[in-house]
């Protein structure tokens, strides 16, 4: 990218390529953008969906511009939501621009994620990032775009995981800001009672009948008193995470205090999860008595008190949900379960003679292989656990030639 004579190059040279108003592409020295209204342009680059891709792309109908607006992540809708919501807010437009320029050695462009332009004219460059996805190349990136609008006097904001309960209510609200559902006389009596904050019921008993002043039944959907969200209780007049975290209190004994120090892990761990898949995974039975059994047991949480529950509905999920939140440490489970197979395979046999003799073989010939060969990074195939129990069950006999041969022959090999 050649940089024209005469530029200060105190700054960063940088050019800005959009889509105009007849949807062609233009490339132009940003100083020359500076009264361009991106609010209205289109995004440079499609909004995609494909299978298996980790982010969410959409569109979401904006009421401050009537027409929708891209995004290309859930964080991303989430922080639109919130521009919509504010009333400083005139105009958005996603992925409105790239910034080309050179960092030295080649050169680099980026697509800022949203252009807003407010009310007093001003606009503001957003990008959307989360703090722990934060690579060096995207630091480079914002501080460019950041130094770009500086020269240009548009403001930039970098933002990320926006506030719980905050965006749960807008997100609410945002749902009846529709033309379908805007009725005028009610819209601007409220305006008037809700100038000032006033708790919902009170405004909604102020403006008149609470049957045609909310959008839905106020008994069924309001502020939960638990946590101050807006939405629909799902038992108890809860929401779906309290709920949630009410009923594994229940489940290990403490429905009102903390758990005890030997289930706090168990507990944090649950408590983190998906609140609706978790309230649904604990209404199953086998789960219930799964938790109900370890928190009698008063034990730590193991990998050896949860053997004991393999038979039990639900220890699998369980076990995978504390290895991932670090509270017990990962293993092979492949491996894990031919162990105990081996031991109850054992077990059965009633000759002492015969027992003896397969066990040696099982623990120094299969299992000790298998544990050096494989790891929770590499673990153990179904197919060569069945083959090691194949190959250990064909030793059994109603003769006993065979197997003192087998024991024989590993003893002469050892």
């Amino acid at each position: 990218m050649a940089v024209p004579v005469g530029v200060d190059l105190s700054e960063p040279y940088v050019e800005l390529s959009y889509v105009d108003a007849v949807r062609e592409r233009r490339r132009r020295p940003l100083l020359e953008c500076v009264t361009a209204r991106f609010e209205d342009v289109a995004a440079v680059r499609p909004f995609r969906w494909s299978r298996g891709e980790r982010h969410f792309s959409g569109w979401y109908w904006a009421a401050t511009t009537g027409r929708h607006v891209g995004f290309e992540s859930w964080l991303e809708r989430d922080r639109l939501l919130l521009m919509d919501f504010d009333p400083e807010v005139v105009g958005i437009a996603s992925q409105p621009f790239w910034l080309h320029w050179h960092d030295g050695e080649r050169e680099r462009r980026h697509a800022p994620d949203y252009f807003v332009r407010r009310v007093d004219g001003s606009a503001v460059v957003a990008d959307v990032r989360a703090d722990e996805r934060i690579e060096p190349r995207d630091t480079e990136a914002f501080e460019v775009t950041r130094r770009a609008c500086r020269q240009v006097g548009w403001g930039f904001q970098r933002v990320g995981v926006p506030e719980e309960v905050l965006l749960a209510n807008v997100r609410w609200l945002s749902r009846y800001r529709h033309p379908r559902c805007r009725r005028g006389l009610v819209a601007d009596r409220l305006r008037e009672v809700f100038a000032a904050p006033v708790p919902l019921m009170t405004g909604a008993d102020a403006t008149g009948d609470r049957l045609e002043t909310l959008p839905e039944d106020p008994d069924r959907r309001q502020p939960r008193a638990d946590c101050a969200t807006v939405t629909i209780p799902r038992r108890r007049c809860l929401c779906t995470k309290c709920a949630a975290v009410r009923r594994l209190r229940e489940l290990l004994g403490h429905p009102e205090g903390a758990p005890p120090p030997n289930l706090q892990t168990l507990f944090d761990a649950l408590a983190n999860s998906r609140p609706s898949q978790l309230l649904s995974w604990l209404d199953k039975p086998g789960p219930a008595a799964l938790l109900t059994a370890i928190a009698r047991n008063g034990a730590p949480v193991t990998h050896e008190l949860l053997d004991q529950h393999t038979t039990t509905a639900g220890s699998r999920r369980l076990r995978a949900v504390l290895i991932v939140h670090g509270v017990l440490p990962a293993r092979d489970e492949q491996i894990a379960s031919l162990e105990r197979w081996v031991k109850a395979f054992l077990n059965a046999i009633p000759d002492t003679h015969d027992r003896r003799l397969l066990d040696s073989f099982a623990t120094w010939h299969h299992l000790r292989r298998l544990r050096r060969r494989h790891s929770p990074a590499r673990p153990l195939s179904p197919h060569t656990a069945a083959s090691v129990r194949t190959g250990l069950r064909s030793r059994i006999s109603t003769e006993r030639d065979p197997l003192i041969s087998a024991g024989q022959a590993w003893s002469s090999s050892g």
